[in-house]
């Protein structure tokens, strides 16, 4: 898989998609959270920008403020309140309601259930 060039405050880095955790907007900045590491990479970009070269078997949005990897999803729930996604690292980030149909088809075919 081809590593992603990412512009970080300090310069640019070198980062392989499968190493990252999820994404979170921070107004016209994004933070990278890796999977092996506690590690956040702050970039230059807006989300939607960094969405754009992100593969998409890979990854998902599943807010206006986060990108998930779905290889490292841990746990679904919904409760009465909206619907939260678990991931290994810990890490729970909510599922839009307009998402929800999307998501549960890429877990879907992911994974050859029915749901």
């Amino acid at each position: 898989m081809k590593k992603l060039l990412i512009p970080t405050l300090q310069g640019m880095k070198f980062i392989n998609p499968l190493d990252i955790s999820f994404l979170k907007a921070i107004n016209n900045y994004t933070e990278i959270y890796l999977i092996n590491n506690c590690d956040k990479i702050l970039v230059c970009n807006s989300l939607g920008t960094i969405e754009r070269y992100l593969p998409n078997e890979i990854f998902f949005r599943c807010h206006r403020t986060y990108i998930i990897n779905i290889n490292q999803i841990a746990e679904y729930n919904c409760f009465t309140g909206g619907c939260v996604i678990s991931l290994h690292n810990g890490q729970k980030i909510r599922l839009a309601k307009r998402r929800k149909k999307q998501f549960l088809e890429i877990i879907k075919l992911k994974y050859k259930i029915s749901i």
